[in-house]
């Protein structure tokens, strides 16, 4: 039987075997009605990867996979698995997710009945949505601005995204690749390549990253951070320099939180010179007290990495510091 041409699922996935197994198996019965395609790119992962796919490819032909001989890293990755693809629209999906029920049949139904420039989904697990969030229903959009001002924050993430193979422009990938955001960028530079505009915002809970995981960039955080600000700032002149320091901002309530600065520093990510380097975007784009971030950066950290008991001890005790508001907060409130 010949695989779907109206949409793929096109995984990037490096050392994420487990997870990547309990993904195919909330994904696997849901496309299986719909002959969906599912291309996987792994870039030369060490774990068990290609096991998992090769046994889930004799419970479902239309799963393709390659592997790089060597990692090219993520960018690279994410446009090798879109490029295996060959139909209408493509559906760049993280490893790490989770498949809500009847995901794929709503996906496909306004695919199907709508053709939009771009369908994206909401970004929290369904786990934690509130029920008030079951209630919320499709939305269109008619303006790139109105998007681009709501919702990069899911348009940033793999899996929340659902729109045109044609989007993937080679001179896109050309000016974009190799910083962290390729998924972003390529969705708002299509968008604004467009005379008109017309974009479908499910908000029904669809899918879910793992509770308990953390990206494997974590390493990297302030510098993915950068390159955020960077490729927010060189998308086209139509969203304005305005809007583009309002988004950034909205990524900097994830990126710079005091719960992340705590984390980073139990991972030994955040120190001194860190927070000398964002102490800038700490206080533009932030709420944070600088004195509270820089307390962080200073906390003593065992080595090794401390139990995760000692990391919630700290986290606890640094969330009970900062309501108490430091001497800037409080002549900045007057």
């Amino acid at each position: 039987m010949d695989c779907n041409p109206s949409i793929s699922i096109c995984i990037p996935t490096y050392n994420n075997a487990a997870y990547l197994k309990e993904s195919l198996c909330s994904l696997v019965p849901q496309v299986k009605p719909y002959d969906i395609p599912i291309y996987v790119s792994d870039n030369a992962s060490t774990d068990d990867t290609i096991k998992i796919l090769s046994s889930f490819r004799h419970l479902y032909s239309h799963i393709y996979f390659r592997s790089n001989s060597e990692n090219l890293g993520v960018d690279q990755n994410i446009i090798n698995a879109v490029k295996m693809a060959s139909s209408r629209y493509v559906w760049p999906m993280g490893a790490r997710r989770k498949f809500a029920t009847n995901c794929v049949k709503r996906v496909y139904s306004i695919i199907s009945k709508n053709n939009p420039d771009l369908l994206l989904l909401p970004m929290d697990p369904p786990t934690r949505l509130p029920k008030r969030a079951m209630l919320v229903k499709n939305r269109r959009y008619k303006s790139a601005r109105e998007v681009f001002l709501e919702h990069t924050v899911p348009a940033s993430a793999l899996g929340y995204g659902i729109l045109p193979l044609k989007a993937f422009s080679q001179e896109i990938l050309q000016n974009y690749h190799g910083k962290y955001w390729i998924i972003l960028t390529v969705i708002f530079e299509h968008l604004a390549s467009l005379n008109s505009v017309d974009v479908v915002f499910s908000g029904w809970p669809s899918i879910s990253a793992p509770e308990r995981s953390s990206p494997t960039w974590v390493p990297n955080w302030f510098q993915v951070w950068n390159e955020l600000k960077n490729a927010i700032r060189a998308l086209p002149p139509s969203y304005s320099n305005h809007d583009k320091e309002l988004v950034i901002r909205k990524h900097a309530q994830y990126y710079l939180s005091i719960h992340n600065l705590v984390n980073l520093r139990s991972e030994h990510v955040f120190n001194l010179n860190i927070y000398n380097e964002c102490r800038e975007d700490l206080s533009n784009y932030t709420n944070s007290s600088l004195s509270i971030a820089k307390m962080i950066s200073l906390l003593p950290i065992p080595n090794p990495r401390p139990l995760p008991i000692v990391r919630r001890t700290c986290a606890k005790i640094v969330r009970t510091l900062v309501q108490v508001k430091s001497p800037r907060d409080s002549a900045s409130s007057r």
